[in-house]
């Protein structure tokens, strides 16, 4: 099967996907899950990742400032052999999708996933600083590594 990326404005599916158990535990900080409720207004966008036609995870991408999109992608763990092939279809709807004005993407992401922070690296993403303390984990604080690829980059990787 293909992956493919689909824009979605359906905030019921978001909001269900988002707190199912695989990708909740990466997000939740604290939250409870049926305390949360996806973000919808203009600055944001939330993103399908389809296997044909299931979705396999979601991505959500906002601005950080005029020039930067924050991005946070999930999918679900039994689906995860897909995460390189869901990155190279997310930088293709970034290059196709969003305007030049947005040249670079960051990702946050807490330390304590060493396994998506090493992720990020293989798929262009240059670590760039640290917010300490800064994400709950399992009632411990932990550091939070800040990512970010330029538009440039991403044309690289993606070629």
């Amino acid at each position: 099967m293909d992956i493919s990326i689909e824009p979605t404005s359906d905030m019921a599916l978001v909001r269900e996907i988002v707190t199912s158990e695989d990708i909740w535990a990466r997000i939740s900080d604290g939250v409870k899950s049926k305390d949360y409720y996806p973000s919808t207004d203009s600055t944001n966008q939330w993103l399908f990742v389809l296997n044909g036609d299931d979705i396999i995870g979601i991505i959500y991408v906002h601005c950080d400032t005029s020039c930067s999109l924050g991005v946070h992608p999930y999918l679900i763990k039994s689906q995860r052999k897909h995460s390189r092939e869901m990155m190279r279809e997310f930088y293709k709807w970034y290059l196709g999708s969003v305007p030049a004005k947005y040249v670079k993407i960051n990702s946050v992401i807490p330390e304590c996933f060493k396994s998506a922070i090493n992720f990020a690296k293989k798929v262009g993403f240059t670590q760039e600083g640290v917010s300490r303390k800064s994400f709950i984990n399992n009632t411990v604080l932990c550091d939070r590594i800040m990512l970010g690829i330029t538009r440039k980059e991403v044309i690289e990787w993606a070629a």
